[in-house]
């Protein structure tokens, strides 16, 4: 991503068995992303093979834990998250 890519908002995924925050943090960093969701995969209620997750939106603004519900609920938190982002990058006169 180039610097100044206007309204691009990069979002990365971690799938994770250990470490998750770290981990994603890293992540965050190395990839230079705006928002890393972070998925512990070892759960048997949550990521992969289920229809529900719980995650955590890793920030450089800080994290935010996501509780344990179905997956199409969480991809609306994460939509809200990146709209969140778009929003704060408009010059303050088109904002809504």
């Amino acid at each position: 991503r180039e610097s100044g890519a206007g309204s691009a908002v990069l979002v990365g995924f971690a799938a994770e068995t250990e470490n998750l925050v770290e981990r994603a943090s890293q992540k965050l960093r190395t990839k230079r992303a705006d928002l890393i969701v972070a998925n512990d995969v070892s759960r048997s209620d949550a990521g992969f093979d289920v229809d529900t997750n719980e995650v955590t939106l890793v920030t450089a603004a800080g994290n935010e834990r996501v509780p344990l519900q179905s997956k199409a609920a969480i991809a609306g938190v994460i939509l809200d998250r990146v709209e969140q982002f778009l929003k704060a990058r408009q010059p303050a006169s088109t904002r809504a």
